[in-house]
C-alpha cells in the first residue's frame, strides 16, 4: 500500500462516524458541513459538482460524506475534506493545545510571517493556487508554485527536492496533491496550512513538521460569512489559527526514556 493510500485511508478512519450531517452549505470562496462540530474547505469550480443522486446531504453520515475525499470531481472531493474535518474537530485537542494563536483580519497571513525569521537564507517553495500575501513582500529565496484547477505544477518535480523549506495549502489533500508532493520533498521542513487542515498529529508520520489550522470561534458568524459569499479575509471573527510544531508535540508526549538527549532537562 502506498503512501497515497495511507494518508486517505487515516483520514476516513477518524471520519467513519455514524453522525447525521445537520446541514452543508457550498459558499462562494468556502465548503461547510455540519455535524454536531463544523469542517471546512476551499469550494472550487463555483460550487458546481456532479450529483449522483437527487437526495440532500443534509441527512446523510459523516461517513458517507467523508468517502467523497476519494472522488476526482474536486468539489464533491472538497465535501468529503469539509466532512473529515467535521468529525476531526469533534475531538481535536489540539487545536486548543500549545502553540501560536492569530486572529483578526490578517490571522492566516501572520501565522505565516511567524515562520519568517526562520526562512531567511533558505530555499523556500510554496505551492497552491495563490502566493501567500505574508510572504509575497521579503527579501526571500521563494519560488511559489501555481497549482492551478487542483493540478501540481510540472515543475515541483525538479524544484521540490531543492527546498529547505515547503509550504502546501491544505486544499492540496482534496485535491490528490499532497502525497505526490510529500515524496518529492526531501530534507525540507513542511508546512501544511489554512483553514481546512485537518487537527491530527500524524501528519508528523508522513513527514508534515508544521501546521497553521483554524480554529472556529463564533459558527453563527462562519455560516453567515460562508452563505453571503465571504473569503478568509471577511472571517476575522469566526476564525482564528493556530500554529502547532508537529515535532514538540511528539516530544512532549513521550517518557522521559524515549525523548532525545537534548529534551531531557539537565541533572
Amino acid at each position: 500500500m502506498g503512501a497515497r493510500d495511507e494518508l486517505y485511508d487515516l483520514l476516513l478512519d477518524y471520519a467513519n462516524l455514524q453522525i447525521e450531517v445537520e446541514r452543508v452549505l457550498l459558499g462562494l470562496n468556502l465548503t461547510l458541513c455540519q455535524a454536531g462540530a463544523t469542517g471546512v474547505a476551499e469550494t472550487t469550480g463555483n460550487g458546481q459538482w456532479r450529483r449522483e443522486s437527487a437526495a440532500p446531504l443534509a441527512g446523510r453520515s459523516l461517513a458517507e460524506l467523508s468517502l467523497w475525499v476519494r472522488n476526482w470531481d474536486r468539489q464533491q472531493a472538497a465535501i468529503g475534506l469539509a466532512a473529515i474535518n467535521a468529525a476531526v474537530n469533534s475531538e481535536a485537542d489540539m487545536v486548543y493545545g500549545e502553540g501560536a494563536l492569530f486572529r483578526g483580519s490578517r490571522a492566516l497571513g501572520n501565522a505565516l510571517e511567524w515562520f519568517l525569521p526562520r526562512l531567511r537564507g533558505h530555499k523556500i517553495v510554496h505551492l497552491g493556487e495563490e502566493n501567500p500575501f505574508a510572504l509575497r513582500h521579503e527579501r526571500l529565496q521563494l519560488t511559489h508554485l501555481a497549482c492551478s484547477g487542483g493540478a501540481l505544477h510540472p515543475a515541483a518535480e525538479v524544484v521540490l527536492g531543492k527546498a529547505e523549506w515547503v509550504f502546501v495549502n491544505g486544499q492540496s489533500i482534496a485535491d490528490k496533491t499532497l502525497p505526490r508532493v510529500l515524496e518529492l520533498v526531501r530534507d525540507a521542513q513542511v508546512v501544511l496550512y489554512g483553514p481546512q487542515v485537518p487537527w491530527l498529529d500524524e501528519w508528523r508520520e508522513f513527514g508534515i513538521d508544521f501546521l497553521i489550522g483554524s480554529q472556529i470561534d463564533q459558527g453563527e458568524a462562519l455560516y453567515t460569512a460562508i452563505a453571503e459569499g465571504g473569503d478568509i479575509d471577511t472571517l476575522p471573527q469566526a476564525l482564528s489559527y493556530r500554529v502547532c510544531d508537529l515535532g514538540a508535540l511528539q516530544a512532549a508526549t513521550l517518557p522521559a526514556a524515549e525523548k532525545p538527549r537534548a529534551l531531557l532537562a539537565p541533572h
